[in-house]
């Protein structure tokens, strides 16, 4: 499983478009349905994960006055030229 979620996370960095298909043509030695299995049936608890990125966030910026997160898992330009006001400071 370790194997397949390097792959997957290489993939994420390395390929121009971030789907199933582009990750195994960029990553060398990838295998479709081996990932593809990772992402849907792989028995880890993603809740623990999700509690350790949240303590090690916070760690990281325990220091800073004001931060901000804008995460935006497709990677890619968005069409249009009107701005919305999605980002704001609290």
């Amino acid at each position: 499983m370790f194997n397949q979620a390097t792959q997957y996370f290489k993939g994420l960095f390395q390929s121009d478009k971030r789907n199933m298909e582009r990750i195994c043509e960029t990553v060398a030695d990838s295998n479709y349905e081996k990932i593809q299995h990772f992402i849907s049936s792989s028995p880890w608890d993603y809740r623990a994960v999700m509690n350790q990125v949240a303590k090690n966030t916070t760690a990281a910026f325990r220091n800073f006055k004001r931060i901000g997160l804008v995460i935006d898992e497709s990677g890619h330009g968005k069409k249009g030229n009107k701005r919305h006001n999605a980002y704001r400071t609290i």
